[in-house]
């Protein structure tokens, strides 16, 4: 009888892991062809977003620091993409790294980049596997990982990244 509950109860703990693991029977997680995993962080104002509430847009999400120059060279290709493609269902969300957010203000504070810049947290980075930046991935409308790449991008990169995920461009 104990044994039984034993059991009942370990089997509980497994369904409710997977149930954990399985959104809208997509198994969430990081690699290509998966629903990427939610998280909720803050942008510079202190307002919250949650990875969910894109659906229905083709996202780039991008992991990234100050002391990356290759993260900062990328930034105005960012804002030229997020410019060009948000009325078409385009959203980029950079998730900055540093621990001093007052300095990624500073920095930001003349720059005047339209796109989402929010506070990553040491969750998030080991949840998407942040070992070297900058990192991007893509996400169609539904929320699944069709691309995923370490380094820089130019604009012509993202912009071909993009379509082929399924953003209609002229």
């Amino acid at each position: 009888m104990i044994t039984s509950v034993f059991i009942a109860t370990d089997f509980l703990k497994s369904r409710d892991k997977l149930d954990n693991i399985v959104n809208e029977d997509k198994v969430v997680g990081i690699e290509i062809g998966q629903l990427a995993p939610d998280f909720t962080l803050v942008d510079l104002e202190g307002k919250s977003y949650n990875l969910y509430d894109f659906r229905g847009k083709v996202v780039m999400l991008n992991f990234w620091s100050l002391a990356c120059p290759a993260c900062l060279r990328e930034m105005p290709y960012k804002d030229q993409l997020y410019l060009q493609y948000k009325d078409k269902g385009f959203e980029m969300i950079t998730i900055n790294l540093d621990r001093d957010f007052d300095s990624i203000k500073d920095y930001l504070a003349n720059l005047g980049y339209s796109f989402k810049i929010l506070r990553g947290t040491p969750e998030v980075a080991v949840q998407y596997t942040v070992r070297f930046i900058p990192k991007t991935l893509v996400l169609d409308k539904d929320g699944i990982i069709r691309f995923q790449h370490v380094g820089s991008l130019n604009y012509e990169e993202m912009v071909e990244i993009i379509k082929e995920v399924g953003l209609p461009i002229d």
